[in-house]
């Protein structure tokens, strides 16, 4: 009887493993300052065996997933402005069921910039007159482009116009004199690559004789 049970039990087939259908992520990485205090809003991206930048998700602050069910070496690479950009790279493989990736954890402590204490202006402008002739009460402003705003009065520097200190974006600037046209032009500011400062960028105006 006995040698019949373990007859039948070595005969039954192993159970199989259900897997469940709830997707597995590749990557998460944890991303902290110096201090310890969680990074957020920060670009997060990854790459599969050299291939194609894709974009990592982030459900809470600090905490980017990086790949779902994917496998194969993975590199992540985190940039925040005012923040060293960071890369590290882990290889995912799948689990002892193989039913999903095994699940790796990269953390990152990002190293900040020291960024410079002095004003930057988003606009420099000059001036000047169509005929040639000395401007009488010159006057430039600048205000965000599309934005419901008072202009904003620049700040005349030698024989320049310094406009929007420290911002970044979509701006408008604009300039006239007593008994002169206005003119004005849209510029688009970027941040430097530090995310210290913005990139200043140049503008000519020239006005004319006319209403103004």
């Amino acid at each position: 009887m006995l040698t019949s049970l373990l007859l039948f039990l070595a005969g039954c087939p192993e159970t199989e493993h259900a897997c469940t259908d709830l997707a597995a992520a590749s990557v998460t990485a944890h991303v902290e300052d110096a201090d310890g205090n969680a990074i957020a809003d920060a670009t997060a991206t990854f790459t599969v065996d050299g291939g194609a930048a894709q974009d990592c998700e982030s459900f809470t602050d600090g905490t980017y997933v990086c790949g779902w069910e994917q496998t194969g070496v993975i590199a992540v690479t985190i940039e925040k402005d005012g923040f060293v950009a960071a890369t590290q790279e882990v290889t995912v493989g799948m689990d002892a069921d193989q039913c999903h990736v095994e699940q790796e954890t990269l953390n990152f402590v990002l190293e900040g910039l020291d960024c410079t204490d002095v004003e930057v202006p988003a606009v420099q402008v000059t001036l000047s007159s169509l005929d040639g002739e000395v401007l009488e009460n010159p006057q430039v402003w600048w205000g965000f482009a599309a934005a419901d705003m008072e202009p904003i009065a620049c700040d005349l520097q030698g024989e320049v116009w310094a406009c929007a200190p420290e911002e970044v974006g979509d701006l408008e600037v604009s300039g006239t004199a007593s008994g002169h046209t206005v003119d004005f032009e849209a510029v688009t500011v970027v941040s430097d690559e530090a995310g210290c400062h913005p990139v200043t960028e140049t503008v000519a105006l020239v006005v004319q004789w006319g209403e103004d």
